[in-house]
């Protein structure tokens, strides 16, 4: 107990919400949750890679900007026009407690999840790549259920590149798309307004500073 209330003794800047282009009467929902992003230099590459695949399989879709590529960890909580502080705190306090090395990681097949409308199209990483994540996965999920939230784990890494209108599922192979991830990040998204709004972000050990 001590210690978490040590972790509490500087109290960070008050959060607040970025301002967006949500459709006017629209109502407000926000997700919090933490994610792998890649470096600039990384999501390029990634974009390069979606849109080639793009041409190969006819999808029409629009690619989800670079900026917002991104593999999920954990869901932290969803909210309702306000976002409390006080759970964004305690998010920041988990994230500060985590250690892991920078990982690299490897995307060897993509495969579309059908549902009514559109299906989401994603990249997914190889064995080696997800025992990787792994560990970063589970060490923040105890970190923030000590800090008193109830985060959901992303059951297996993926990225997703697109959403499209198929019918039907496919999962075939790629060509490997290799970077290395050197940083994980707290980010609320502002749901419907193609928003991420990043809160923290924590490098990785044994990367360079970003």
């Amino acid at each position: 107990m001590t210690e978490q209330l040590n972790l509490f003794a500087e109290k960070p800047a008050d959060f607040k919400l970025d301002i967006t282009n949500a459709s006017a009467g629209a109502p407000k929902e926000y997700s919090l949750f933490f994610a792998i992003y890649p470096a600039l230099k990384d999501a390029q590459l990634i974009a390069h890679a979606i849109d080639a695949l793009r041409r190969t399989h006819g999808l029409m879709g629009k690619p989800i900007s670079p900026d917002r590529l991104h593999i999920s960890l954990q869901a932290v909580a969803k909210f309702q026009s306000e976002v409390p502080q006080h759970v964004v705190d305690a998010a920041r306090a988990a994230a500060a407690r985590v250690t892991c090395p920078s990982l690299l990681i490897n995307f060897d097949r993509m495969s579309f999840y059908p549902n009514e409308t559109k299906a989401a199209c994603v990249f997914h990483c190889d064995k080696d790549s997800a025992s990787r994540i792994a560990p970063l996965r589970v060490q923040l999920g105890g970190a923030l259920r000590d800090s008193g939230l109830h985060p959901k784990p992303t059951s297996a890494p993926h990225m997703t590149m697109l959403y499209d209108k198929l019918t039907y599922p496919i999962e075939d192979p790629i060509d490997p798309i290799e970077w290395t991830a050197t940083r994980f990040v707290l980010v609320l998204s502002h749901v419907g307004a193609s928003h991420h709004q990043w809160i923290g972000e924590w490098p990785l050990a044994g990367s360079s500073s970003i």
